[in-house]
């Protein structure tokens, strides 16, 4: 299984790259400013956005092994006929990637109150944290589910300077039923949604000199020699690949070792 799994890491880290990355490779000397791709554009459907240019039969071909991989809905070890497919929980929060990022699009929270099927509960706190980064609020059968999440939502209303009124509402988050016990007093509750996924593999070809340049501009922000990220919520992720297996680790099949390190 753990093969299994390593292959599929593999293709879903750098199978969605090509085409969105492929995009990135300017020829040497080549101008952003003579590019008709840079700049604004909107995708007439958002399942499909446009690759920068034409991919070669290769990188389609890999691309479609990645896409493939993330639409999957990973189930049990030992599954009949699973195939390629076997290694979900036993503890997790969606089934598939897809499910939180549906056809690569940001996920939305619920019209209604309630929690959004792309919804993530992350903590933050103490090192010692039993239940890791993630809250894990699914399980297989016979596994007790880490926990659950509760969301109430608050109607805030007010109006702009101009007399026009607006609504909010701001929603209040508390967990319960801990399979290991009450979170420490000092654990923080990071609620998120999940990002869209176009343009990361953009990101990930911009050069690490530019993105160092960046960070010397902005040294009076920056606290000692951190890591050079790009992804995740707090930009602690080096490139897609480790991002990948973060998310499979810690939302999918987690690895609990893997999971607890961060």
């Amino acid at each position: 299984m753990a093969e299994r799994r390593a292959a599929a890491l593999l293709a879903l880290g750098i199978a969605l790259l090509p085409t969105i990355v492929a995009a990135a490779d300017h020829p040497d000397g080549a101008s952003h400013r003579d590019d008709p791709f840079i700049g604004r554009a909107i995708f007439p459907d958002r399942r499909e956005p446009p690759a920068r240019r034409e991919l070669d039969a290769r990188q389609r071909q890999a691309f479609d092994l990645g896409l493939l991989v993330f639409n999957t809905p990973w189930v049990e070890a030992g599954t009949p006929r699973a195939e390629r497919r076997d290694g979900l929980g036993p503890l997790y929060v969606s089934a598939s990637c897809d499910n939180c990022h549906n056809n690569g699009a940001r996920g939305r929270p619920p019209e209604t109150g309630g929690l959004s099927n792309s919804f993530v509960m992350q903590l933050d706190g103490p090192r010692d944290l039993p239940y890791g980064a993630v809250l894990n609020t699914a399980a297989l059968p016979d596994h007790s589910r880490e926990g659950q999440v509760q969301a109430n939502w608050t109607l805030r209303h007010g109006q702009y300077a101009d007399g026009t009124t607006w609504t909010l509402r701001e929603p209040h988050y508390a967990v319960d039923h801990l399979l290991y016990g009450p979170l420490p007093a000092a654990t923080i509750l990071r609620p998120r949604i999940a990002p869209a996924i176009y343009g990361a593999g953009l990101l990930e070809a911009v050069p690490e000199k530019a993105v160092r340049n960046i960070r010397a501009q902005q040294a009076h922000v920056v606290r000692g020699d951190l890591p050079l990220g790009r992804f995740g919520w707090r930009g602690d992720v080096r490139d897609i690949a480790d991002q990948t297996g973060r998310a499979f680790a810690r939302e999918i099949g987690p690895d609990l070792q893997l999971a607890h390190a961060g």
